[in-house]
């Protein structure tokens, strides 16, 4: 490979997670009053479009899809409900336990649940998964660790 970034490496969701991540860090000095997660997602659907557009994958579907993939909406305390591509709706209540602190646990059920989807390529695994990592934190003091949240998940079953 004789260049860093191909158009067609740009055109997966993994160049494209990589591209973002360098893009924004540069682009959050010239943009200072825009919110990075704005920023950020700006960034991915510019080149994720873009790069469909020049490899001469880009349809209405692919185009779609690359704007939107999944919608997960954390619920607090009622659990959380996810939308899926395939129209698929899931919802379900949080694992139970004494919540101390609640600062974090939106952010680490995002990262569970990416962390459950790409592993598994299930949907309602990586709704399990980000429901346990976000409820480990919300019961402890800190974020929680792996051990925590595995834990949890062990002890928990979904309820859609």
């Amino acid at each position: 490979m004789n260049e860093f970034f191909t158009w067609e490496l740009l055109a997966t969701y993994s160049g494209a997670c990589v591209a973002t991540g360098i893009l924004v860090e540069f682009l959050k000095g010239l943009l200072p009053g825009l919110p990075p997660r704005l920023l950020s997602y700006l960034t991915a659907a510019a080149i994720l479009l873009t790069a469909q557009l020049f490899t001469g994958t880009l349809t209405l579907s692919g185009g779609m899809l690359s704007l939107l993939n999944a919608v997960l909406v954390s619920l607090a305390a009622k659990g959380a409900l996810l939308l899926t591509e395939t129209g698929e709706i899931y919802q379900s209540l949080p694992p139970d336990g004494p919540v101390k602190n609640s600062v974090g646990a939106g952010d680490s059920m995002v990262s569970g649940f990416l962390a459950g989807y790409l592993n598994t390529g299930d949907y309602k695994e990586a709704l399990k998964m980000g429901l346990c990592t976000g409820s480990a934190t919300a019961f402890e003091d800190w974020l929680a660790t792996k051990e925590q949240v595995q834990a949890v998940y062990d002890g928990f079953t979904l309820t859609c």
